[in-house]
């Protein structure tokens, strides 16, 4: 069971249509996906038509049991097979998520969950997906140590640049705990420009300082186009909104090098 988590300390950049898309394009692939809300807002659980509920508040401070609080959204939001091989469940999120940090101090406590999560699954589940907030908090120390890969995605501005810097700062600083834990460090898969504007000049130069400053970290760009707002408003992916979109090819070479890499890794 590999964890990737999308991370940046910048808001508006696009880690929930890019964490909904990964745990759906994964799943598409034949895997079983577990995406957690980790995000007060609760816009992954939204996207996947579900209500906003405290799944990830029971999960780790009421130490819940899986079976309370996974949550099946319908195929239909990611695939349009009546059977697929692959699967996504989500574990949801609501403001309750905000006091997390303020009811628990145990810093393993999620990647503990996740431990019996693969245990209780006997190994089933391929993939765990996590989405969260841009404020750092506490809790993000918890996410940090469970996961075994991250994603940074980033508009092609300053401060999604900066939000980049940070994030990988702080999951720094908690790579020797993960080691000391018997942990391997986790590793960047890439970076993702999403909301790219190739017409702008702006952003032409801040995606060239991505490329300069992370060689061959750079994923494909995330175009700025209306279908990303069109499909989210009938709470479907692209996949399942329009799979001939150039935005849904966009989006699956970002997943098949997610794939790729982190099979790679495993081999």
């Amino acid at each position: 069971m590999q964890v990737i988590t999308l991370l940046n300390e910048k808001g508006g950049v696009g880690k929930t249509s890019l964490s909904t898309h990964v745990a759906g394009g994964l799943a598409r692939k034949g895997y079983k996906v577990v995406l957690i809300d980790c995000d007060a807002q609760a816009h992954a659980t939204l996207l996947y038509g579900l209500p906003k509920e405290s799944g990830i508040y029971d999960l780790v401070v009421k130490i819940a049991e899986w079976r309370q609080i996974i949550r099946i959204p319908k195929t239909s939001t990611w695939t349009e097979q009546a059977n697929p091989e692959g699967s996504v469940w989500l574990v949801p999120s609501n403001i309750e998520t905000r006091g997390i940090p303020s009811n628990t101090g145990d810093v393993f406590a999620l990647d503990k969950r996740l431990t019996e999560l693969h245990n209780l699954m006997k190994g089933a589940i391929d993939y765990v997906v996590i989405d969260t907030s841009p404020t750092p908090s506490l809790f993000h120390a918890q996410i940090y140590m469970a996961t075994d890969y991250f994603i940074l995605p980033a508009g092609c501005d300053e401060l999604s640049y900066d939000g980049i810097v940070q994030s990988q700062l702080h999951m720094g600083q908690f790579q020797p705990f993960r080691v000391a834990k018997g942990k391997h460090e986790a590793q960047l898969i890439g970076i993702v420009p999403t909301c790219y504007r190739q017409q702008v000049i702006a952003q032409q130069i801040f995606l060239e300082k991505f490329e300069g400053d992370f060689p061959n970290k750079v994923l494909t760009p995330l175009v700025e186009r209306a279908v990303w707002n069109e499909a989210s408003m009938t709470k479907q992916t692209l996949f399942t909104y329009d799979l001939k979109h150039k935005a849904t090819q966009e989006v699956w070479d970002v997943i098949d090098y997610i794939e790729e890499f982190t099979q790679n890794d495993q081999a």
